[in-house]
């Protein structure tokens, strides 16, 4: 069973992960809001 959570950080994940690629955002401010929307994941 996954942790809670989980599929909330996959979404995220799924949905970050190609805007560097597109440019509308860089690398480090994907690694940035990956990590903050993670954070509040598996916080509640």
């Amino acid at each position: 069973m996954p942790p809670p959570g989980a599929g909330t950080i996959e979404a995220a994940f799924l949905r970050i992960h190609e805007d560097p690629s597109f440019g509308t955002i860089t690398v480090d401010e994907a690694v940035d809001q990956f990590f903050t929307e993670a954070e509040q994941a598996l916080s509640s």
